[in-house]
């Protein structure tokens, strides 16, 4: 398999931005499928857009909770927690959090700063 730059506007132009994006949400995907793989440790070069796209392009299945993470992954009816209450994830003090030691005993819970807005509580139940 070869991966081309799509072309912008026709002109022979690569759309370098569009294909970069791609091989870097390649890197998303690899992380997962590839979990024995020795840089499966290590920072991959995305940023905060990438892993939204990531997200919101995957469903994931949670299994025993040891490869999703509780606010960035999308196993909520295909949907991130952080897509699904924004304030409260603002108030996080733990943004990096596996679903296992989330569930842990409601661990996630004692990561939330106090809630100050009938917003932020509204989401709180929500969740």
């Amino acid at each position: 398999m070869t991966c081309q730059p799509k072309e912008k506007g026709g002109l022979g132009i690569p759309d370098n931005e569009r294909f970069a994006r791609a091989l870097r949400l390649r890197w998303l995907w690899f992380q997962w499928k590839h979990r024995d793989r020795a840089w499966n440790g290590l920072d991959l070069p995305v940023d905060s857009r990438d892993r939204d796209i990531f997200a919101t392009s995957t469903k994931v299945t949670i299994g025993d909770g040891n490869l999703a993470w509780f606010w960035q992954s999308s196993w909520v009816d295909g949907r991130t927690l952080k897509n699904i209450a924004p304030t409260l994830y603002k108030k996080v003090k733990r943004k990096n959090l596996l679903v296992r030691k989330a569930l842990q005993d409601n661990r996630w819970i004692s990561h939330i700063t106090p809630l100050s807005t009938a917003h932020e509580i509204r989401e709180y139940v929500m969740l």
